[in-house]
């Protein structure tokens, strides 16, 4: 599916089991499109869940008409309007894009597929992060017109990494664009790997290649997250050329214009890198409707392969339940 800045989509859409009917819409309990995290597709976060049956499929067995995203520059969201994954001004976005023009574009399609007036979302991590965006940003109230609740799975405003980490990455991250690599994990890594450790530290180099056999992710939305975590905040990205200048830090994104759409938000207790405290800072400035569950002893990865259990299948059925 396009969009409106000539991304082509592909979204996975869950029609029913193997060796049955495909399931009729207007028998479901509406549609959801569910959203991966960094370094995910749909297909690699479906794997993580090993041989437990994953959250995503057993809300088919609940009845809800699945959809599941897969952000432009994944596996098999890479093409455009004029443009190749080859070409360098193809990996010219960050994570605010998606929030932007790919969620938006997925809404629009699944509406048109099924005839619903709204949908509900369901996102990980940095599908969290590009939602927040999104509805920061909403002037034209496409999300309150379009949405009937979003469930952030992990949520995310800003990463907690030690800054120690970051000022040695952020060494790398921030000049990966002037060695030529604009994108990491892709056809060609095992080339841009060579000439990122040609120019980089050991640390820097180990880290990179500690995370080979990851979703194709474009630099800029790692230079993103990079900035915020050294920032502390979610702020507005700033360019390399202003970084260079500079200039480290964007306008605060002001949260509480999410006023339209009721959310629900499902934190793990122990989560390290998107803190549960990061994350009510933000919640609390919101003015739209919240509720907020938390998962004790849980991490960040818990929801990348361990929510399976019957404990948070019936919470997140609740959540899903409440729009009726």
């Amino acid at each position: 599916m396009p969009t409106a800045d000539n991304y082509i989509l592909t979204t996975f859409h869950i029609t029913g089991k193997v060796g049955q009917e495909p399931v009729n819409i207007a028998d479901t309990e509406g549609s959801v499109l569910i959203q991966h995290g960094n370094l995910q597709d749909a297909t690699s976060w479906l794997a993580g869940f090993g041989d437990n049956k994953p959250f995503q499929l057993q809300l088919v067995d609940e009845g809800y008409d699945i959809w599941l995203g897969n952000n432009r520059g994944t596996e098999y969201s890479q093409g455009h309007q004029t443009l190749s994954s080859d070409d360098a001004a193809y990996w010219d976005f960050d994570w605010t894009d998606m929030g932007k023009y790919d969620d938006p574009a997925n809404i629009d399609a699944i509406k048109t597929a099924t005839g619903q007036e709204k949908i509900q979302y369901i996102g990980y991590s940095q599908g969290t992060a590009q939602m927040h965006y999104a509805l920061a940003h909403d002037e034209d109230n496409f999300y309150g017109e379009n949405l009937h609740r979003v469930i952030q799975l992990a949520p995310c405003f800003y990463p907690n990494v030690p800054n120690l980490v970051w000022n040695t990455i952020s060494n790398g991250v921030m000049r990966l664009h002037e060695f030529g690599v604009h994108s990491l994990y892709g056809k060609n890594w095992e080339q841009d790997l060579e000439t990122i450790c040609e120019n980089v530290d050991t640390f820097t180099c180990s880290h990179y290649r500690g995370l080979t056999g990851s979703q194709e992710i474009s630099v800029k939305s790692e230079q993103y997250w990079a900035q915020l975590g050294m920032n502390n905040g979610f702020y507005e990205p700033v360019t390399m050329e202003q970084w260079a200048s500079g200039v480290y830090q964007g306008d605060a994104v002001d949260v509480s214009k999410i006023d339209q759409v009721p959310m629900s938000f499902f934190i793990g207790g122990s989560d390290n890198l998107c803190k549960p405290a990061f994350a009510h800072e933000y919640i609390d400035q919101m003015h739209t409707t919240t509720e907020v569950h938390t998962i004790d002893h849980r991490g960040h990865s818990y929801f990348s392969g361990e929510n399976y259990t019957a404990y948070f299948m019936n919470h997140l059925v609740q959540h899903l339940e409440l729009h009726w």
